[in-house]
């Protein structure tokens, strides 16, 4: 029926040869109803979690675009222009965090895919130190990125973790900087 028992059998010796056996018997439907329990709540969670994520993509997609359509115009005031930026940023992180989630709750379900396309990692370093120094605003912090090594322009690989691993290591530094430095140091090895 429904209900579920661990077996277990040990053999019993003694002065080496076999005297018996005992065996015992757990009912385990308790431990067996939970765990079905907690694999249900994993995948509804797994399942909201990708519903939100969609849902808020549209109205940050429409921010972003909004943003971008006005700073193309001409002749806007320098502080506008200043203010838009940081809006389309903030949108572009936003969506980034979203995207986050949504990657999250892929890899809970065990979907989670690399991609492998070409991207341009000085491009990508650029707009993350741009965020990082509007996270720091007037913080008395010092913001540099040291490249200890050569790197190429163009990488393969997944831009999007890339961009979110560099993102989160930024956002934690200038969160948790009140003052001091801030120094993100890339060092780039080819394997042969």
């Amino acid at each position: 029926g429904e209900e579920y028992y661990k077996c277990h059998l040990q053999p019993v010796f003694y002065k080496k040869r076999l005297q018996g056996y005992i065996l015992s018997i757990l009912n385990i439907t308790h431990q067996r109803q939970e765990i079905k329990l907690m694999e249900n709540q994993s995948q509804l969670k797994s399942k909201f979690l990708a519903s939100v994520s969609h849902e808020l993509r549209s109205p940050l997609h429409a921010i972003i675009g909004g943003s971008e359509i006005l700073l193309r115009q001409k002749g806007m005031p320098a502080e506008k222009t200043v203010l838009l930026e940081y809006i389309r940023s903030a949108g572009n992180t936003l969506l980034t965090q979203v995207n986050e989630i949504l990657a999250y709750s892929k890899l809970e379900a065990g979907m989670l895919t690399l991609e492998e396309e070409e991207y341009d990692f000085y491009e990508l370093l650029l707009e993350q130190a741009r965020i990082c120094l509007l996270n720091l605003k007037d913080k008395p912090v010092e913001f540099r990125i040291e490249m200890e090594t050569d790197f190429p322009k163009k990488m393969i690989g997944d831009a999007k973790r890339v961009r979110q691993i560099i993102q989160n290591l930024l956002s934690n530094a200038s969160k948790y900087t009140s003052r001091g430095s801030i120094v993100l140091s890339i060092r780039c090895s080819t394997e042969k």
